[in-house]
């Protein structure tokens, strides 16, 4: 089972488009890294794991665990 699971995860800003169909998994005890340009989505994603903003579209789940629940 994968301590993160991210699929299709799309995300926007009115018109703009912040992510688009994102999918990662990171299993238990890997050492990941996120890098990127300014604007590269990395707070919007980090926002959409800690449910400071809500996913409409796509699947987030930790340890099995679906962040919507």
């Amino acid at each position: 089972m994968e301590a993160l699971d991210i699929k299709n995860v799309t995300h926007r800003f009115g018109d703009f488009v912040a992510l688009n169909q994102v999918s990662i998994k990171i299993n238990p005890g890997d050492f990941t890294v996120l890098l990127g340009l300014n604007g590269a989505g990395k707070t919007t994603l980090y926002s959409l794991i800690t449910r400071l903003y809500n996913n409409r579209s796509g699947m987030i789940k930790i340890y099995g665990y679906d962040v919507r629940d």
